[in-house]
């Protein structure tokens, strides 16, 4: 199971989800402050270069943050003292108002002067954060309800003492079930954890199929305990997005039923343009059969036949194909049959 785990948290590095009501993407804006307040609509970060013996005073959330740096990586953060290698400060101090705080690692590692200290939302509370940015690609928020949920893959739950402010954890969750399409079956966790080791067609699935789960789906069973929670998604970066999967032949599909998310890509293109597509523009090799969203809202399938939009993003999808293939630009791109 750690294999899948540092599957999981390669996938959310790679992948630099409520959903967007508006086609125009909004640009995320960082504003630096001393007063981070979370729920505000702003999102705000903290970053400061100390020199030995500087100290500053921030807020989060009303609790105040008498920060001094003391030099070798060293701090003094109120009562305490010591290095900042981790988190554990913020998620094990008993200050409500500050747990579930998380540091800015790039403002922190190893290229950067070592008295560099950041704190941003984008981390610790991201909902202030929602929007497009080149550096971060899409940051939107996952739809969920009570009951059963199609989420993204690679939607990796925390511990509920580790989570941040709002966001879904392990304990809001009655089941968790993930479909291999190489063996038509479901499995639990659990189970994945059992035999990904002794099975081989499993252990290859895995292994190989790196693309296909960063954009594929799960089923998640959320209690009615869990109230109003969140979940947040990430979408492309930096690099070309719809061209490097549709245009290089990456994305490719199995037999049968395979459990996918509407990404970012099926909407905007490369420049963050809206210019959505159908399944059938990307079609590719493929025989596409059927193409079903999963609608959370009434807990029933609804058949998709033209272009996805923005309202969908991060919606669990199920496609079904006659044959291994791989999803690309143009439709079929198996050249057209020689004439009787």
């Amino acid at each position: 199971m750690k294999r899948i785990v540092f599957l999981l948290i390669s996938l959310a590095t790679l992948l630099s989800l409520t959903i967007f009501a508006s086609a125009a993407l909004t640009n995320i804006n960082p504003q630096h402050s001393k007063l981070l307040n979370s729920g505000n609509n702003v999102c705000e970060y903290y970053q400061n270069e100390f020199s030995v013996g500087e100290q500053d005073t921030i807020t989060i959330n009303g609790a105040t943050m008498n920060l001094e740096y003391f030099g070798d990586k060293n701090w003094k953060i109120n009562d305490y003292e010591g290095k900042l290698q981790n988190h554990q400060y913020f998620t094990s101090n008993q200050n409500s108002k500050i747990m579930g705080v998380r540091f800015d690692f790039s403002f922190m590692d190893q290229y950067q002067p070592e008295g560099n200290l950041g704190l941003t939302e984008q981390d610790y509370y991201p909902w202030d954060c929602q929007g497009f940015s080149k550096d971060r690609g899409l940051i939107s928020e996952i739809r969920i309800q009570e009951g059963w949920n199609l989420i993204p893959f690679d939607v990796s739950l925390k511990d509920c003492y580790y989570a941040l402010k709002g966001e879904l954890c392990k304990d809001d969750i009655l089941a968790s079930y993930y479909y291999i399409s190489t063996l038509n079956k479901y499995y639990t966790e659990k189970e994945l954890e059992e035999e990904i080791d002794s099975n081989p067609v499993l252990n290859n699935y895995f292994n190989n199929n790196g693309l296909i789960l960063q954009e594929s789906s799960k089923w998640i069973y959320v209690l009615p305990s869990a109230g109003n929670k969140k979940v947040i998604g990430r979408f492309g970066s930096r690099i070309p997005y719809r061209n490097k999967y549709l245009g290089d032949g990456l994305f490719k599909l199995n037999s049968g039923w395979n459990f996918l998310i509407v990404d970012a890509f099926m909407v905007y293109d490369d420049d963050w343009q809206e210019n959505p597509v159908s399944m059938d523009d990307i079609a590719g090799s493929c025989n596409v059969k059927k193409v079903y969203l999963w609608d959370i809202l009434n807990h029933q399938w609804k058949q998709i036949n033209g272009e996805f939009d923005n309202t969908m993003i991060g919606s669990g999808i199920v496609v079904k194909v006659t044959d291994d293939c791989t999803l690309g630009y143009g439709g079929s791109n198996i050249p057209p049959s020689l004439p009787n």
